[in-house]
């Protein structure tokens, strides 16, 4: 009997052990380094900044409620 998610995960393993992750990894780890090296007040500024763009997307209106 032919089992299709043996051959689908063999054939993903194979694809997936040509692909390199080292470039990620490194850009957020030196992303990582800056936010560490941000004073109190750039910090408390990035997150306001974030927070202001994150603010039409936090709350939706549900049965005429609005609910985060």
């Amino acid at each position: 009997m032919f089992c299709w998610r043996h051959s689908f995960t063999s054939s993903l393993k194979t694809h997936m052990s040509f692909c390199s992750y080292r470039g990620n990894l490194v850009m957020f780890q030196s992303e990582k380094e800056k936010k560490k090296q941000l004073s109190k007040e750039d910090k408390k500024a990035l997150q306001e900044e974030k927070l202001k763009q994150e603010e039409k997307y936090m709350w939706a209106i549900v049965d005429g409620v609005k609910e985060k």
